[in-house]
């Protein structure tokens, strides 16, 4: 979708198992027909073999697809939706060996031919003389549910640990900061060095990251206040009063993260009318009352979480439930919106998006908004509910 000089271009990378996919946000270029990368979102990594498709991608973006006008810098956003392994594994390949070969080439360089020591390579590392090149710790942010990866397998119980080079810690320089703030550190082995961690950037995660847009870091407006995408929309009308240019441009926002939801004052007093969906124009939400449970999972629990009252059977788990689901949203008086990106959010996570993705017609329904295009939960298949979502 464009509005002006501003497009979303997005990739979808085939990694064979799981979701990969690349979000550049572009404004129209010198010469017709070409574009300048404004900023980058990495969203995913599949299985440890994505980490090539990565690999690939960038040197793709970089130097062979002309009309972007060599205009990729590095990655300003890298998104976690949730940290099962056919979504986080290719990420952590991919920066590991980023990490090494960026380290290594730095260390041949005349500049650090000084460089003798681990101590003296970790100085270098945190000064950030030598850096990776497609991330840069002072701008990159990194999104995730929450900072453990849960080790999840249909048949085989969770285990609570790091990934194995990954180190997501307190930042030291705000010792006191409510929310705390963190760090993303990765660590690696450098012959004759030994094992050194290269800072990546700020880690954010649950709660913070709900209203953000992902293409610039800020939150869009207090997540409460967001009770609809028309909302949202004519919100982005007004960050820069005079700035038409940052009035135009898109936001790739959280819509949702750890089970906690945009406009959640909504959640609960509407509910989807299933029937309808069959019948796009007859579409309607009808009021229940209730109010819903959106406290935090167990993530602990050995049990798996089952699946909402109106779902096909099936069932989902924790790491599924929290995934972090992000709408691409347009300035505008009414809602428009181009992307749905959902993680592998189950059913009832996915209902009160859809629920919240919606214009009140009276008190008792609400008509679904139109979005472009939708990279469907669970890589596409039936469950939770993806054949009802046309």
């Amino acid at each position: 979708m464009s509005l002006g000089e501003w497009q979303v271009h997005s990739h979808h990378l085939n990694i064979d198992v799981g979701d990969c996919t690349v979000h550049l946000l572009v404004r129209s270029g010198p010469q017709n027909g070409t574009f300048t990368i404004q900023r980058a979102v990495l969203a995913d990594g599949g299985t440890s073999t994505g980490g090539d498709h990565i690999k690939s991608f960038v040197h793709f973006v970089q130097d062979l697809f002309v009309r972007y006008n060599k205009s990729f810098k590095f990655f300003h956003t890298v998104l976690i939706t949730h940290w099962d392994r056919d979504h986080r594994k290719g990420l952590e390949q991919y920066f590991e060996d980023h990490v090494k070969a960026c380290i290594v080439e730095g260390l041949g360089k005349p500049e650090n031919k000084d460089i003798k020591t681990k101590a003296e390579l970790q100085k270098a590392l945190d000064d950030h003389t030598i850096t990776p090149s497609t991330v840069k710790a002072t701008e990159t942010k990194w999104f995730a549910p929450h900072t453990k990866c849960w080790e999840m397998g249909t048949d085989v119980p969770k285990t609570n640990r790091e990934t194995q080079s990954w180190r997501i810690k307190r930042d030291p320089n705000y010792p006191d900061a409510n929310p705390p703030r963190w760090t993303l550190r990765i660590e690696v082995a450098i012959s004759g060095y030994g094992v050194v961690q290269m800072p990546m950037g700020e880690f954010i995660i649950s709660g913070e990251v709900l209203a953000r847009d992902m293409f610039f870091h800020e939150p869009v407006m207090d997540p409460k206040l967001a009770k609809s995408p028309e909302v949202v929309c004519q919100k982005l009308r007004e960050r820069e009063p005079g700035n038409a240019l940052v009035n135009s441009r898109p936001a790739m926002v959280c819509v949702a993260s750890n089970l906690k939801y945009l406009g959640d004052t909504l959640v609960g007093q509407y509910k989807l009318n299933l029937d309808a969906l069959d019948h796009p124009s007859a579409v309607q939400f009808t009021s229940q009352g209730a109010a819903a449970n959106t406290s935090d999972p167990d993530l602990g629990s050995r049990e798996r979480a089952t699946a909402g009252i109106q779902s096909i059977p099936g069932t989902t788990t924790p790491n599924n439930l929290v995934s972090i689901i992000c709408m691409v949203f347009w300035p505008g008086n009414t809602a428009r919106v181009s992307h749905y990106l959902g993680g592998d959010a189950g059913d009832e996570v996915e209902d009160k998006v859809l629920l919240w993705a919606t214009k009140q017609i009276d008190n008792t329904t609400r008509k679904p908004i139109h979005v472009e295009a939708m990279k469907l939960s669970h890589h596409g298949e039936s469950w939770p509910r993806t054949e009802r979502r046309r």
